[in-house]
């Protein structure tokens, strides 16, 4: 999942799905669920509008952050063994963003995923973080480890939690 992502003009379900060549009603909304998509709507029903009124009077906005979950969920329809997200979370709020990776964790449990970050605080849980500067890997070990280590990680991820103090 790229961070600048595309959701289409076609309907919930097909853009879950998309690429795929049969649509799984209990898979989408299986994905749309891991993902953490959250709307004022059932899933049963959320899953036949169309994104977006561009084409369609009774199609559905989301927000930029459900928008962005949804993005997610099409990885996870597609059921890999790796997943590869850059700032999944950049257009979601403190809770949400606790919410949607707390739920991606359970998701993906026996899988790998390769998460590219700026927010430290979204890195304290995963076994292995690789710190990277100008292209080269100057810090590897998980939160404890390099947190124990005062480098560079240490220095960011207090700037991060320290606020505007």
């Amino acid at each position: 999942m790229f961070q600048t992502y595309a959701n289409y003009c076609i309907k919930i379900d097909e853009n879950v799905a998309f690429s795929s060549n049969d649509i799984n009603e209990s898979k989408v909304i299986d994905s749309l669920l891991a993902a953490n998509v959250t709307t004022k709507y059932e899933m049963d029903q959320l899953i036949k509008f169309e994104y977006s009124k561009n084409f369609c009077d009774d199609g559905i906005v989301l927000s930029p952050g459900e928008a962005q979950k949804l993005n997610m969920a099409r990885s996870f329809y597609h059921d890999s063994q790796i997943y590869i997200f850059d700032e999944p979370s950049a257009s979601l709020d403190a809770k949400s963003e606790q919410d949607v990776f707390k739920s991606v964790f359970e998701h993906v449990r026996n899988k790998s995923i390769i998460l590219i970050s700026h927010r430290l605080s979204n890195l304290k849980c995963v076994e292995r973080i690789m710190f990277i500067e100008d292209g080269s890997v100057i810090e590897c070990g998980n939160h404890e480890e390099l947190m124990k280590k005062q480098g560079e990680y240490y220095k960011l991820f207090n700037i991060q939690s320290s606020g505007y103090n």
